[in-house]
């Protein structure tokens, strides 16, 4: 009885989190986070929130490389209706496929893996949120795909669809 509860239990968490997109597993390199973001990068895209409807958003970044072999990623985000805002990433390879990392906006450790084409993103934010997010590469490797869904209590509160550009 105890054991199918923890059977149940970890298939209710299994179901909120999303399945990696079917492009992760197309033909094409593995996805190198740190190769990508290293140099700038700007993204459009669009936010959808409760309560507040869908609005665009855009994020310039640029990556630096440590000594350490790690990534600091400084990104500039305006969001429609609300005041522009900063934010920094550090990220570094700690495994074949797997990294480490942080982020100003998370409430704790950043997690990230490598699925085929794709990387899978997840971190807590303050107020019991929790973002999940799937950057997929796209053909000829100056793009990618990035869909975030941020959920509370196990419900989607917000989602974003943007598309990333190396700039340079």
């Amino acid at each position: 009885m105890r054991k199918s509860g923890v059977i149940a239990g970890l298939a209710a968490l299994t179901a909120c989190t999303a399945a990696a997109p079917p492009e992760a597993q197309q033909a094409g390199p593995a996805f190198d986070p740190i190769a990508f973001f290293t140099g700038t990068s700007h993204g459009d895209g669009k936010l959808d929130q409760i309560m507040k409807g869908t609005r665009s958003v855009t994020v310039d970044s640029v990556g630096t490389p440590e000594a350490d072999g790690s990534i600091t990623l400084a990104q500039h985000i305006v969001t429609q209706g609300d005041k522009p805002r900063d934010r920094v990433w550090k990220l570094k390879q700690v495994a074949p496929g797997r990294y480490s990392g942080s982020l100003t906006d998370a409430n704790g450790p950043v997690e990230t893996i490598a699925v085929g084409r794709a990387i899978r993103i997840r971190y807590p934010m303050k107020g019991g949120l929790k973002v999940e997010q799937w950057l997929v590469a796209l053909p000829g490797g100056r793009a990618l795909d990035n869909r975030l869904t941020v959920t509370k209590w196990g419900m989607k509160v917000a989602s974003l669809h943007e598309r990333i550009t190396k700039v340079d």
